[in-house]
């Protein structure tokens, strides 16, 4: 529970994007981060540099989008779009979906803090709205 006059973030902590380490026992490890807003949006107008982009599937196109997104949370090493579509697809698949694995859980320790401050708006609401109620 979230304790009153307690601020759930703090303008530091949501600008702050620290790069962690990540590591994929015997195969790879870098540093990442949360992707930025600009970031997650860029991504939608990159996948059209991919080669045969026209060709490919919604899917496809959704699943190379999250790739692309996964790769711009990766801060070292770096890799271009060129290095991504030469790499062994094998490979890098298994570091781009830990990536993305690594969000999805940054993402759900942020939506649990959610959970809090709704669960304590709630709680000070109530009355209120109890109150009207008679």
């Amino acid at each position: 529970m979230v304790e009153k006059d307690k601020s759930i973030f703090s303008l530091e902590q949501v600008t702050e994007n620290a790069p962690e380490d990540l590591k994929i026992p015997g195969l790879w490890e870098g540093k990442v981060r949360l992707p930025t807003i600009k970031e997650k949006l860029s991504v939608r107008e990159e996948i059209k540099k991919l080669p045969f982009y026209d060709s490919l599937t919604d899917d496809e196109k959704k699943l190379e989008e999250s790739k692309l997104l996964a790769m711009k949370m990766i801060v070292e090493p770096r890799m271009t779009l060129s290095e991504y579509l030469d790499c062994p697809d094998g490979k890098i698949n298994i570091i781009l979906d830990t990536v993305s694995f690594w969000y999805a859980t940054k993402l759900k320790i942020l939506n649990d803090k959610r959970k809090d401050l709704i669960d304590y708006f709630l709680e000070v609401m109530n009355p209120q709205i109890e109150g009207k109620k008679k």
